[in-house]
């Protein structure tokens, strides 16, 4: 689908094509394209800057039965998710789906998937990696935690107020030890159909280690 976009620096007018659905058992390719964020930027004709392209998605894989589904305006609940999966869909049994705000967070949890990562244990790691950074430095201000798939290493990457990167790698131990003690909160916590996994949802898992 094409839509009309306007560059924020210039005013130039261009043509940029959008994916309603991010089919990547029928299209592969699109998987890189969501990785190196291609589906949601484009490049002025004009002034050459970057223009970033914020619009819904729903990113699907048949072959993993994994869904996410972008909603950057964050005013979609999980209940009409589920209701437009559904009536998009039919009924989606045994799948994974998830609901994400950005196309990082889109990225995050399709490179889990490949790595055959739980998301919910990571989202739960991070805050361990926040404290140890805030311990390190209480002033530090952080945009957003995020894992990242290395080509030796797993890590998780702490994106400051400034833009600057601090990452460590992602202890597989604490991982395993996560998954022991939180258990049976992260299944109590876990939703049929949709679940929109984040900071939210951990402080409730961390509300309690039983």
């Amino acid at each position: 689908m094409l839509i009309d976009l306007t560059c924020p620096n210039c005013q130039h007018q261009q043509e940029f094509q959008i994916y309603p659905e991010i089919n990547v058992s029928k299209e592969p390719a699109l998987k890189n394209m969501v990785f190196n964020f291609q589906l949601f930027k484009d490049t002025c004709e004009n002034c050459e800057k970057i223009i970033p392209v914020a619009y819904a998605t729903i990113y699907h894989d048949f072959d993993q039965k994994f869904i996410v589904v972008l909603d950057p305006t964050r005013q979609k609940t999980l209940t009409e998710v589920n209701q437009e999966l559904e009536k998009e869909f039919g009924e989606l049994k045994g799948y994974t789906i998830r609901l994400v705000h950005n196309p990082d967070d889109l990225k995050e949890k399709i490179q889990l998937r490949d790595s055959h990562y739980d998301d919910r244990l990571v989202e739960i790691i991070k805050q361990y990696y926040v404290a140890s950074a805030l311990d390190k430095n209480p002033e530090l201000k952080l945009n957003a935690v995020l894992f990242n798939r290395g080509l030796t290493h797993n890590e998780i990457v702490l994106i400051t107020a400034d833009q600057q990167k601090l990452s460590a790698e992602l202890n597989e131990e604490i991982l395993n030890h996560l998954s022991t003690l939180y258990k049976k909160k992260i299944a109590e916590l876990t939703l049929e159909g949709a679940n929109r996994i984040d900071g939210v949802w951990v402080s409730h898992v961390l509300e309690t280690k039983h």
